[in-house]
């Protein structure tokens, strides 16, 4: 685990070095920020696989903790709004750029 690194880029974006987690996967990763505030990964590198990780959220003042295998279950089954399609097409995407 490294300390947020922040830096300007010649062409005026900021770049940035982290750790951060995505699902259930710890990872090292650059992101850049251009001028217009979208976030980019430009590289990611993946530390530690499948993480014993709860993730929480409230409903109606009630807080809701999960475990992240839940959470991926439920964001996969929610295919039919196409949502759920959307969120395995980008965890595909990803685990084919590991």
């Amino acid at each position: 685990i490294i300390p947020m690194q922040l830096h300007e880029a010649p062409n005026g974006a900021w770049d940035f070095k982290a750790t951060a987690r995505y699902g259930r996967t710890l990872f090292n990763s650059l992101f850049q920020v251009p001028q217009n505030g979208v976030v980019e990964i430009k590289e990611d590198h993946p530390l530690v696989r499948d993480l014993p990780v709860l993730n929480e959220r409230f409903e109606n003042g009630l807080r809701i903790v999960r475990d992240g295998r839940d959470v991926q279950n439920d964001q996969t089954q929610q295919a039919g709004d196409g949502q759920g399609a959307a969120l395995e097409a980008q965890r595909r995407g990803q685990a084919g750029a590991l």
